[in-house]
């Protein structure tokens, strides 16, 4: 778990500012895929720059569980 003063590390890319807002709801969790531990996925987060647009968007489109995953994801450069 991240603590939460922890800031966003810069775009590996283009140095430019990161932002942990990204979030998607789906309305029909996507077909043929599932988080690790089994359960469909219904929301996911996501790290993005705000210049270039770079994410820790992964397979299929879809970021992490949790906020908190994305924003290690993104910190440990694992775009």
């Amino acid at each position: 778990m991240r603590n939460e003063t922890e800031e966003l590390k810069p775009c590996p890319l283009c140095g430019g500012t990161a932002s942990a807002e990204g979030h998607q709801k789906f309305e029909h969790p996507p077909s043929g895929i599932r988080w690790a531990d089994g359960s469909p996925i219904t929301e996911s987060f996501f790290v993005n720059c705000i210049s270039c647009g770079m994410s820790t968007k992964g397979h299929a489109d879809i970021g992490q569980k949790t906020r908190d995953e994305a924003i290690e994801r993104w910190n440990r450069g694992k775009r």
